[in-house]
């Protein structure tokens, strides 16, 4: 990812609440020049957590479907925030999923051979699992 030293990315995310059983929605903004983080809460329009220092999210760690931890709560990150952080992170960015049919597992190599052929030398193939 690239630097943005002036900037914030902002992200859509969740979090289930055990307690209340209920999806709570947030706003996910971070600061990648000091590492620190805030959210607003989207349902009751105010702000969830000021902006504060997290020491395990970095950038590489934030993109759609990951999850983060703040103050104990599994964040999922849902979606793009804003314009800004959506055409900076999508940036030549290029997604292949490979699902495997159970029945055919034999060929897992062949597909993954053929698909790993397709991906750029700078992205990262994942196991899904």
């Amino acid at each position: 990812m690239g630097s943005f030293t002036d900037s914030r990315l902002v992200f859509q995310a969740e979090w289930y609440d055990q307690n209340a059983e209920l999806v709570r929605r947030y706003q996910f903004m971070f600061y990648p020049v000091d590492n620190t983080v805030e959210m607003f809460d989207v349902k009751n329009r105010r702000l969830f957590l000021k902006r504060s220092a997290v020491p395990n999210i970095t950038e590489d760690k934030l993109y759609i479907g990951s999850v983060v931890n703040v103050n104990s709560r599994q964040l999922t990150l849902t979606g793009y925030g804003d314009d800004f952080t959506e055409k900076s992170l999508s940036i030549g960015t290029r997604r292949h999923w490979l699902l495997l049919n159970l029945m055919r597992w034999e060929k897992w190599d062949l597909y993954w051979r053929e698909s790993a052929e397709k991906v750029s030398s700078s992205a990262t193939l994942r196991w899904l699992t």
